[in-house]
This record gives C-alpha cells, sequence and structure tokens, in this order.
C-alpha cells in the first residue's frame, strides 16, 4: 500500500497487507540468469581483470546497485525469518521477533531455526503417525 506516510509505528501495529493493484515502481527489469554453470573468470572473460577492494563499486555502478538491493532486502529476510521462529514456537509474535533479531550472528540465527523446526517438524511428524496408527 502507499500511503505516503512517514511515521514511526510500534511492532504490534503492523500487518502485511496484500497489494490489490499492481504498481510500476519505475525499475529497471531484472536481468535474467544465465543458469549456466559456475566458470572461472579467467576462462569466460580471458581479457578481463578483476578487482576488489574499497574502489570497485565506483567503477561498477550496476555492481554497485545490486549489493545495496541484496543489503536494503536482507532485513525483509531477517524479519521474516523471525516471524517463521514465532509461528513454529507459537509463541506471541513481538516478542519472539524480538528476541530473534537480538541474536546479531546469522549463524546462531540459523541454527535456532534450525532447533526449533527439527523438534517441531518431527513432533508433527510424530502426531501424524500416531493418528494413522489409531485409524
Amino acid at each position: 500500500m502507499r500511503c505516503h506516510a512517514d511515521e514511526q509505528y510500534a511492532t504490534h501495529e503492523i500487518t502485511s497487507v496484500q497489494a490489490d493493484e499492481d504498481v510500476d515502481w519505475g525499475r529497471p527489469t531484472r536481468v535474467e540468469p544465465s543458469n549456466m554453470p559456475r566458470q572461472p573468470l579467467t576462462k569466460r572473460y580471458p581479457q578481463i581483470k578483476p578487482t576488489f577492494g574499497p574502489g570497485f563499486l565506483e567503477d561498477r555502478p550496476k555492481a554497485a546497485a545490486l549489493v545495496a538491493r541484496c543489503i536494503a532486502l536482507w532485513t525483509e529476510v531477517e524479519r521474516e525469518e523471525a516471524r517463521l521462529l514465532a509461528t513454529m514456537l507459537r509463541a506471541n509474535t513481538e516478542p519472539a521477533i524480538a528476541m530473534f533479531l537480538a541474536l546479531r550472528s546469522s549463524r546462531v540465527q540459523f541454527d535456532v531455526l534450525e532447533a526449533v523446526a527439527t523438534v517441531v517438524l518431527n513432533t508433527a511428524v510424530l502426531g501424524v503417525r500416531r493418528r494413522s496408527l489409531k485409524a
């Protein structure tokens, strides 16, 4: 939704809403992946001189835009992971999200999600098996 408001909201005031309109945001179309297997740069592009380090983003504005997009969208990924954790725990969403986001290491966040998923999914599978044995 485009409300054009610049306000601060508490976590419990925010809800997900499916848009009922298709808005053209003026973004360029995404580049389709080639689906080719990875190859060494020197084999695919023998004349290329790859550069890395502090100045490479200034030399490659398209790469800079992709990096910025990844960084900007990562917060959405973490938020959805936090919501997934709250759902699996059947916990109050706001404190569960706060707890998950307080875990600064992505490795620890992944380990937490994996541990909870293992318990939840194993419990669900066992519950299905028990019901099928009773039938």
